[in-house]
């Protein structure tokens, strides 16, 4: 049943491919898998409407899931990721250390390692606070795209209000001499989404950092809150820190 139920997903996957998108999305995300096209709210479509199939069958979920991660196209990698967000009862806080650590590792794109990050391990992380130590130890990883989800798996819980700083800010300092355009992106995303919550906390986590934040980096922190932009000495060029 589980080679049927795969095989289904794969044929009506291909039905929404498009060739010129395809073209187009290879060169977009710069991505070593094969292209389909598809649209990704209509991969999202399809998911819901797979995914009604398998509510009850926490087993068949995984398994299709995982064979869809484990394709050469980057579309149905696309496909497992929205069918684990929206059958996220088939997993539980463990599988951010098992089966999406796994899939992390394997990731070559921003758009698949960030979606994980906030479709998947983020709202597991709500569920069990405790994950987020797991989540911190990634800020070591020898891939990029794992040291960027240490990062950007915070901000659906950010979002809701959950800011586990002591597990923030020593990823954000680590992570912030490193000159890697994603790495730089990530940290900035993650210090403008927190400043839209906790200022404070935002401030804090900046002044720990200090000077090794990349200029990138910098910008878009600030971006959300001008208030961050008085902050100095810690960004590439500041001197002292002011009071907000």
């Amino acid at each position: 049943m589980s080679h049927n139920g795969i095989e289904a997903c794969r044929a009506d996957l291909q039905r929404l491919a498009h060739p010129e998108r395809a073209r187009k999305a290879k060169s977009y995300f710069k991505t070593p898998f094969d292209c389909l096209g598809a649209r990704r709210p209509a991969v999202d479509a399809l998911a819901r409407e797979l995914g009604t199939q398998w509510q009850n069958d926490n087993r068949m979920v995984r398994t299709i899931c995982e064979a869809l991660w484990q394709s050469n196209l980057h579309d149905e990698k696309w496909l497992a990721i929205s069918l684990a967000q929206r059958l996220l009862k088939a997993y539980t806080s463990k599988d951010v250390h098992g089966v999406f650590r796994k899939w992390l590792d394997t990731c070559a794109t921003w758009d698949h390692t960030d979606e994980i990050c906030i479709r998947i391990v983020g709202p597991l992380a709500l569920i069990d606070n405790s994950t987020f130590a797991e989540i911190a130890s990634w800020r070591s990883a020898s891939s990029k795209w794992v040291r960027r989800a240490s990062l950007v798996s915070h901000i659906p819980a950010i979002r809701r209000g959950v800011i586990s700083t002591t597990h923030i800010e020593p990823t954000v300092s680590t992570l912030a001499p490193e000159r890697d355009f994603f790495i730089e992106k990530a940290i900035g995303w993650l210090l403008r989404e927190l400043s839209k919550i906790d200022l404070a906390a935002a401030s804090v986590i900046l002044l720990a950092a200090g000077p090794s934040l990349s200029p990138l980096s910098w910008r878009e922190a600030t971006r959300a809150r001008t208030e961050l932009r008085n902050l100095h000495g810690i960004g590439p060029k500041g001197a002292k820190l002011v009071t907000l």
